[in-house]
């Protein structure tokens, strides 16, 4: 899960659009 390295809870996305 490469969300899991990123804070995208923070920004309210889902770990499957990694937004960068």
């Amino acid at each position: 899960m490469a969300g899991e390295n990123i804070r995208n809870d923070e920004l309210e996305i889902p770990l499957g659009m990694p937004q960068h």
